[in-house]
């Protein structure tokens, strides 16, 4: 039982950080990120590309380098991810430039009416069960088919 939830670590772990490269790696058409694994530039990534790709995001994120990653590790390195996800959240939407986010400046990019246009699909007027579900349904696609939690 160790083992296998030590093997679905590590595969969580090394396709956390291929997924961590890729949206690392900038350029909207994918270029960069195709770049980022294809290290020796021939334009294709093989195996051994992707595998010395996780291998090094291991090592990253195995501060202490004895081969494991403990949660410690693993919420070291989400933490970091996140701070620079805020900081560039922050970046591009602050536009008086005073360091935090007012009400106005978290919304202005989201209108509420634009909003429910899209999703009140049968123009009810409000948003059903079933037109919120497939909004997450989209939203889910868009993101890159991550699951939505519930929350």
């Amino acid at each position: 039982m160790k083992a296998k939830t030590y093997l679905t670590e590590i595969t969580l772990v090394v396709c956390m950080g291929l997924a961590t490269a890729a949206n690392a790696h900038g350029a909207r058409d994918g270029s960069a990120r195709f770049e980022a694994f294809d290290a020796d530039g021939n334009g294709q990534i093989t195996l051994e590309e992707i595998r010395a790709r996780g291998a090094a995001r291991f090592a990253e994120i195995d501060a202490n380098g004895d081969g494991a990653v403990s949660a410690d590790e693993l919420k070291a390195r989400m933490d970091k991810r996140a701070d620079r996800r805020i900081e560039r959240m922050i970046d591009r939407l602050d536009t008086n430039a005073d360091g935090a986010l007012s009400q106005s400046e978290l919304t202005a990019r989201r209108d509420p009416a634009k909003m429910m246009e899209r999703f009140d699909t049968d123009a009810s007027g409000g948003i059903s069960a079933e037109e919120f579900a497939e909004a997450r349904k989209a939203f889910a696609k868009r993101r890159g088919g991550q699951k939505q939690s519930d929350n």
